[in-house]
């Protein structure tokens, strides 16, 4: 009498899993690309209170070379990270480094971080890798899936842990009308 391995069945049951898991991906990744710019904006300040900064603030659109900047607290000092969200299908170019940092030396900002749906391109991980400038931290489209998937941000979990667009969420998100934000000191997430 011959039987089937158990795990042949995990393992089926897993390959189903990541093949949703990347379908919810590339949903999560074309709903990115369509959010008008003030909702990607609340998105990705929604994530970065979620991710441990105290605060958030949307700048305004004059605001050259920044469009957040957030406080992290840790013990007696606090510190303020600028941030660029760039919604591209292009990779991003090594200008909006040389920006960012324009716009963190004008904000008086140690940090910052340049997120975007895309990649970037060698010259961007260079210029942001330079030892004698300010330091500029890059996300890639891939890693802010990541981080979005991680928190649970535009995707529901149903009760048999599969995941699937949130689109409800996107929608209140599009609708929502910006106001500075932050979250209280002990919590890691926040309420826009």
């Amino acid at each position: 009498m011959s039987r089937r391995p158990a795990t042949s069945l995990s393992c089926g049951s897993y390959l189903n899993r990541l093949q949703a898991h990347a379908e919810v991906r590339g949903q999560l990744h074309q709903e990115l690309l369509t959010l008008p710019v003030p909702a990607f904006n609340r998105l990705i300040a929604r994530l970065l209170l979620m991710c441990g900064y105290g605060s958030v603030q949307v700048l305004g659109e004059a605001d050259g070379g920044a469009d957040m900047v957030a406080s992290a607290s840790s013990g007696l000092s606090t510190t303020r990270t600028l941030i660029q969200a760039k919604q591209y299908q292009a990779p991003v170019s090594r200008r909006f480094v040389d920006e960012l940092r324009g716009a963190m030396l004008r904000h008086r900002a140690p940090l910052g971080l340049l997120l975007t749906t895309s990649t970037f391109f060698g010259p961007t991980y260079r210029a942001a890798d330079l030892e004698c400038a300010l330091p500029v931290r890059l996300v890639d489209g891939e890693e802010l899936l990541d981080l979005l998937l991680a928190q649970r941000l535009g995707v529901r979990v149903s009760p048999g842990e599969q995941l699937a667009l949130d689109r409800e969420f996107f929608a209140a998100l599009v609708q929502e009308q910006p106001t500075p934000t932050s979250a209280p000191a002990s919590s890691c997430g926040g309420v826009w």
